[in-house]
């Protein structure tokens, strides 16, 4: 008997399921949760669940909506002064990308760097460039907008607050769909599934759509004012609740509720979770280099 290729056999297929294994539990991430105490908003920044934040940017009146660029930028919207912001991917003082009018609630960016601002007053969602030139109206007449979210397909998603429905428009701003009825539907964000989840800050309920818009469940309920929301690599759920003792509470894949990430945080306004960079990649060549010792023996 070979046993140097028996070994071969059993090592080769432990190697390629512990590969397996660490791409998919290489789950390290960082989230960004921004605050509006007293009109002295910020963004404080924590790292894989971590519930202590280091500051990450400040100076904001009240800093709504956050998303960032291929780049690492990030950029949202100051609801007090009217206007996109853009902040650097290492943190520090935002820069003036544009002028949105009136309230802005939210902010959306596409595949090509394009930014879309909800204008809650306006009835509108307007479209920037990447570099914060203003391209007009994307969607016009849609009543109180104040959350926005792309699929993968690059369907926008819009919240009406005062009609309590979202709306689906295709790539060229065109009304395609109308999905689910509420009260005051406000933050929006997908699962890897593509199944659709809104926050209702009038009802204090997260649902649950799937991917073609059918109602699925009351995924999370019991809150008082949850106003977004976003999925960490794990597919856990964090939606900030707003108030004057706010929270940030996470619920499992199936909706248990887990308890809150942060607690008593006065008007958290917004979160986004973002994957960190190869960790995967460290975990995978960890594991591949364990088995080749493994190997070697």
């Amino acid at each position: 008997m070979n046993f140097l290729k028996l070994r071969k056999s059993i090592v080769t297929p432990l190697l390629v399921g512990l590969a397996s294994l660490a791409a998919t539990t290489a789950q390290a991430y960082e989230i960004y949760i921004e605050f509006d105490p007293s009109g002295n908003g910020s963004i404080q920044k924590f790292n894989s669940g971590n519930s202590t934040g280091t500051p990450f940017s400040s100076g904001f009146g009240f800093p709504q909506g956050l998303v960032r660029d291929n780049s690492g930028n990030f950029y949202l919207v100051d609801q007090n002064v009217g206007q996109l912001l853009k902040v650097p991917a290492a943190g520090g003082s935002p820069t003036v990308l544009g002028n949105t009018g009136i309230s802005p609630y939210d902010v959306a960016i596409d595949s090509g760097g394009n930014l879309y601002v909800a204008n809650y007053v306006a009835n509108t969602v307007q479209k920037f460039g990447p570099t914060g030139t203003n391209l007009g109206n994307f969607v016009t007449g849609i009543f109180t907008p104040d959350g926005l979210a792309f699929d993968a397909a690059g369907n926008l998603y819009v919240s009406s607050y005062g009609d309590g429905t979202v709306q689906k428009y295709n790539v060229s701003g065109t009304l395609v769909g109308t999905i689910g009825s509420g009260v005051g539907p406000q933050g929006l964000t997908f699962d890897s599934a593509g199944n659709l989840y809104v926050a209702y800050s009038g009802s204090g309920v997260v649902k649950k759509y799937n991917s073609s818009g059918a109602f699925v469940s009351n995924f999370a309920s019991g809150l008082t004012q949850p106003t977004d929301l976003a999925f960490d690599p794990n597919g856990y759920l964090y939606v900030t609740d707003w108030g004057i003792s706010g929270k940030v509470e996470i619920y499992s894949p199936t909706g248990v509720d887990l308890g809150p990430f942060l607690s008593n945080v006065p008007y958290v306004t917004g979160i986004l979770i973002v994957p960190e960079p190869g960790t995967a990649a460290l975990l995978l060549a960890g594991a591949a280099v364990s088995a080749a010792r493994r190997r070697r023996r």
